[in-house]
């Protein structure tokens, strides 16, 4: 199949691409640079959200997969919900079959960050027009959002957590994450959403402690009521203070705890027929 993918320069991006062109697919990159060299079944063109593309470049594309999200609070998420639903639009247009939204767990009925609240509002309109949602949980890695709560663990003596970490997170191997992706795009059946994160939930606490063992430390956890370590990280953000997470990542954890989506998954390593 010819891929094309937006967001691939990402920390999901490259372990996709890897798994994709190992399984002999050709790429098709949409990325703010060029910066690097890909191997013979890769191509790339300079794009960036909200951008038009030619109608020829999206010639003999099988399928599209949406990664591209622009995190800048507010006005980010407006870029990528135009962005996005201008580059499915053109897509659409050009004849590309399949269209596949990388969303969130944080997406649905129950959101409330912003970040929640945009993917909700793009997987309805994906799935209004009859195309793909997959919501990973949150992916185990070196990157991303587990990348900096990883660096906290490793290095903090004394970690804060929201009600002690008690509330439950989903989660899913970003090697696992990039494979499970191949099976969906794949995939011929008429499944159009996927949850795609392991069955059991792992508490917050759980998490930290588990990957501040792997550098042989056990971090003293620090039980803070969640509310005051909202206004705490507001206040920090309006005084432009960098922090590992922020009110929104926060905002997110809490409201899902109210999510009901089930596992897509009946292993870690195969998706429910």
């Amino acid at each position: 199949m010819k891929i094309m993918i937006s967001g691939s320069s990402g920390f999901i991006g490259g372990y996709i691409l890897k798994r994709f062109t190992d399984c002999g697919h050709t790429l098709q990159l949409l990325l703010r640079n060029i910066d690097e060299e890909y191997g013979d079944s890769v191509s790339c063109i300079m794009w960036e959200l909200g951008q038009e593309l030619l109608n020829e470049d999206f010639s003999n594309v099988d399928a599209l997969i949406h990664l591209a999200y622009d995190f800048s609070g507010s006005r980010g998420a407006e870029r990528s919900l135009a962005g996005t639903l201008k580059l499915f639009k053109q897509a659409q247009a050009a004849g590309v079959r399949k269209q596949v939204l990388v969303s969130s767990y944080s997406s649905g009925s129950h959101a409330q960050s912003v970040y929640g609240i945009t993917k909700y509002k793009l997987e309805r309109y994906f799935v209004e027009n009859n195309q793909v949602v997959v919501r990973p949980g949150l992916v185990i890695g070196e990157g991303g959002l587990y990348g900096r709560i990883k660096h906290v663990s490793h290095r903090w003596p004394i970690i804060p957590l929201p009600d002690g970490g008690r509330g439950e997170m989903p989660i899913i191997d970003v090697m696992l994450l990039s494979t499970l992706l191949l099976q969906v795009v794949e995939d011929t059946s008429d499944q159009r959403d996927y949850n795609l994160f392991e069955p059991e939930l792992v508490s917050l606490r759980k998490l930290v402690l588990r990957s501040a063992s792997e550098v042989g430390r056990k971090p003293l956890i620090i039980p803070i009521p969640s509310l005051l370590i909202l206004l705490g990280l507001k206040f920090l953000e309006f005084l432009r203070v960098k922090l590992p997470v922020n009110s929104d990542n926060l905002n997110g954890f809490l409201s899902n705890q109210g999510a009901e989506h089930q596992s897509s998954l009946t292993s870690k390593l195969e998706l429910l027929k």
